[in-house]
């Protein structure tokens, strides 16, 4: 056998044609392995983007409507006839309603399959709590939000875009950032007695227009035959949410109660 020197040893031609094929499979290796990841981080994305909406609801879709009205409403009055846990003198949340300008009260459950989680809420709880609480003494605490979520949220463009907390915390700071109750304190427009003082629906939005610079709604009902404040509507543009003037007042123009706690 003939002696071979030491570089025709290192790099026989079948040890060179490995070496090459070796090469080969690493490199078309190394390009699975970065086209895997890539599809990965795209997948990984797209699930964070719609981790609130499963795949059954984005067949779901926002129908077309002329705004959000965001309904609030006075206890006391809310309390007048009903068993309530607390009729505390404060305007708190009914819901954000997506809402037609013809009269008729807007889109309704609009995705029945988009159930309602309370989990997801978990990071606004406490606020929900305080501006958004249910007041009947026979409903679980969160039978209100379940309530507005199926029949308004499903519907909302809010809710299509970002998801259930996002409709509900929307919400939360559309009611933090135009405080009611502060406006009207400041002109002088209190809780009273059945028995007067009384206010007008002038006075009212006089307390309003200039803080939010667009047309409230002022709804009332009868209560021992006098006119009670029961909500005050906001309204705002579905997509910049903007305020936007809101349908008239369902109250007659004068002897307008806001009631006492009872």
């Amino acid at each position: 056998m003939p002696f071979l020197t030491d570089r025709e040893s290192l790099l026989s031609p079948r040890r060179v044609r490995q070496q090459q094929y070796l090469h080969r499979l690493a490199l078309v290796l190394g390009g699975f392995f970065i086209i895997f990841s890539i599809f990965w981080i795209i997948s990984f994305c797209v699930n964070y983007k719609y981790r609130y909406i499963e795949p059954s609801i984005l067949a779901c879709k926002s129908p077309k409507y002329d705004y959000n009205l965001l309904a609030i409403r006075w206890t006391p009055t809310f309390c007048f006839a009903k068993k309530c846990v607390n009729s505390t003198e404060n305007w708190d949340i009914h819901g954000l309603w997506p809402s037609w300008t013809n009269g008729s009260e807007g889109p309704e459950f609009c995705c029945r399959t988009w159930g309602f989680t309370k989990t997801d809420l978990t990071p606004i709880l406490p606020d929900l709590d305080e501006d958004w609480p249910n007041q009947l003494s026979n409903r679980d605490k969160d039978s209100l939000w379940k309530h507005e979520w199926d029949k308004h949220g499903t519907c909302s463009t809010l809710a299509h875009s970002g998801g259930l907390i996002n409709y509900f915390n929307t919400t939360i700071t559309l009611f933090k950032k135009y405080p009611i109750q502060s406006w009207l304190s400041e002109n002088n427009i209190v809780p009273t007695p059945l028995t007067g003082p009384a206010y007008t629906l002038e006075q009212i939005h006089n307390a309003t227009s200039s803080k939010l610079g667009k047309r409230i709604s002022i709804r009332c009902i009868t209560k021992k035959g006098k006119q009670l404040i029961d909500s005050i509507y906001l309204c705002f543009e579905p997509s910049s949410m903007v305020p936007v003037d809101c349908p008239p007042d369902a109250c007659r123009k004068t002897r307008l109660i806001l009631p006492q706690a009872h």
